[in-house]
């Protein structure tokens, strides 16, 4: 049979004794107490419960099940007397299926005796386990809440005495706030742990954000002083307040000694003038940034020039905690730009110079050589551009003498070293001499080819030059040819023999037509003709001879 116990309500009586028990139950109800208070885990509680119980019921198969906290799911904690070949059916018992489900589902005791057993559809489980007593509690917590079942069969007896039901109840009822203590004690100690992990989990971020912000500072650090551009932080009035090292070295400072002044002090004063308004301009959060090219005073007076980069780091309400400053030193490329500049510059003087040149040899060609205009103003001006080759050639650095020399008997090459003599020291005309000089050679070579010593097979010609002192002499001598005298008519090739180089480098020039050849001596200030390194280089030389 069934025995329901409830009230007539249906609500689940409290566990409470109604009757007294027998001594033999209440030392059984004593017994199971004590050992569940001193149980240590959840799993004893089912097992100790049924030790206890198991002789005086004749009990031989037990069924201790415990609700999962979503309260969907049953899971045997205990079980005895159960078949191998049932214990998985025994494991997934669902509520409301067989006794132990039903019983979980509707919070009620089940009671079932042999005749109940054998022909209830919901015993079918436990029938074929050849159980024929049966009885299950629900373990009901404080609150209401079903914490799991209990319930104890036998396969000898044909039912249990309501003294045993209503005993097993009341072991139940302990049984159940075991079980609840137990479940607030794993609860405690999980919100434990949870808080535990948690506290954890903040001071490993905690340590996490430390590390990650140190590490960051410390790449911040790296950059800033590593960096090979110079970096400053700047205060709203203009005071450095960090510098990095490659800023020191651009501007010749310690750190202590830039913190006491401000970049106005040690800003150019032509430039201080563009920089001021544009840090103004930032003030008033009308710009973010600003770069401008500019000049710095270093420590030692000299002056280096430097891209400059302008940013800032605002405070909450808008105004300037500092600027951030980027500093290139630009002074290379300023003084390649200067270089330029002065390069354009020249050429543009010198291509008026030639152009001019170019146009007196055309003016004096055409007014005293008319008749043979177009040859002699070519070769002229062919001389003139290999004076221009060896300019250029050299970088408009000068021109070596001896080159000019060559390059202006070209035309006489094979006559060199036999009927032509050159010689004198390494030395270089500077470019204006260089020109003068280099026509004043072809006009001589061109004479003598035509007329004097290069025109007969015996003739000869030295070429000579020399440095003393502070003298440039050179000299064109011609021997063995035939007889020369002074022309009747000046024209443009004396004109350059006799005045051009002499105007040229203010000096000295002497023109013989002597019998046996014609005889021309150059004799000027070396600073007039010479580059002056060349004029240091010699004097060097020989200071180190004596």
């Amino acid at each position: 049979m069934t025995m329901p116990l409830h009230e007539d309500n249906g609500a689940v009586r409290p566990f409470l004794l109604t009757q007294p028990l027998h001594g033999e139950w209440q030392a059984i109800l004593l017994e199971v107490t004590a050992d569940l208070i001193h149980a240590s885990e959840p799993g004893e509680l089912g097992r100790m419960t049924f030790e206890r119980v198991s002789s005086p019921f004749s009990a031989d198969i037990c069924f201790n099940y415990h609700l999962d906290p979503a309260g969907q799911r049953r899971r045997l904690v205990f079980g005895c007397g159960i078949p191998p070949e049932h214990l998985e059916s025994a494991q997934s018992l669902e509520l409301g299926q067989e006794y132990c489900g039903i019983v979980a589902a509707s919070c009620q005791p089940i009671v079932a005796d042999k005749q109940r057993i054998a022909c209830d559809p919901n015993g079918a489980f436990v029938r074929g386990l050849g159980v024929t007593a049966y009885v299950c509690h629900p373990l009901m917590a404080a609150d209401g809440r079903l914490l799991g079942t209990f319930a104890v069969a036998s396969a000898t007896r044909e039912g249990f005495t309501d003294d045993e039901v209503t005993c097993l109840r009341t072991i139940t009822n302990f049984l159940a706030q075991a079980w609840e203590r137990f479940d607030a004690e794993q609860g405690l100690r999980a919100s434990e742990e949870r808080l535990r992990l948690s506290f954890s989990e903040v001071v490993s971020e905690q340590a996490g954000a430390r590390r990650a912000l140190a590490e960051s500072e410390a790449r911040f650090r790296a950059s800033f002083e590593n960096a090979a551009i110079g970096i400053a932080h700047v205060a709203p009035d203009g005071r450095w307040l960090r510098v990095n090292p490659a800023l020191r070295r651009m501007l010749g400072y310690r750190a202590d000694e830039l913190v006491t002044k401000s970049f106005q002090d040690i800003t150019h004063p032509d430039d201080l003038a563009a920089d001021l308004p544009q840090v103004e301009l930032m003030r008033e959060g009308k710009i973010d940034s600003y770069d401008m090219d500019k000049r710095y005073v270093r420590k030692d007076g000299t002056i280096v020039w430097g891209r400059l980069a302008v940013g800032c780091v605002r405070k909450r309400d808008g105004s300037i905690d500092y600027f951030v400053s980027a500093l290139e030193d630009i002074s290379t490329r300023k003084a390649h730009e200067e270089q330029v500049h002065l390069l354009m510059r020249e050429i543009n003087h010198r291509a008026k110079n030639m152009l001019s040149l170019v146009q007196a040899i055309a003016r004096q060609t055409t007014a005293r050589e008319p008749e043979d205009f177009v040859e002699r103003f070519t070769e002229r001006i062919q001389a003139l551009a290999a004076n221009q080759d060896l300019m250029i050639r050299n970088e408009w650095k000068g021109v070596d003498v001896e080159d000019l020399v060559r390059a202006q008997l070209a035309y006489f090459a094979d006559l060199v070293g036999s009927r032509i003599a050159v010689g004198g020291p390494k030395v270089r005309l500077n470019a204006a001499a260089g020109q003068a000089i280099g026509l004043a050679l072809h006009e001589l070579a061109t004479n003598a080819g035509k007329y004097g010593a290069l025109s007969a097979d015996a003739g000869r010609v030295d070429v000579d030059w020399r440095f003393d002192g502070d003298i440039f002499a050179m000299s064109w001598i011609e021997h063995n040819g035939p007889p020369v005298s002074r022309p009747e008519r000046c024209g443009f090739g004396s004109t350059v023999i006799a005045s051009m180089a002499k105007r040229t480098v203010d000096g000295e020039v002497e023109l013989n037509y002597a019998p046996s050849g014609l005889v021309w001596r150059l004799t000027c200030s070396a600073a007039n003709a010479l580059e002056p390194w060349e004029r240091e280089s010699i004097a060097g030389e020989r200071g180190k001879s004596t």
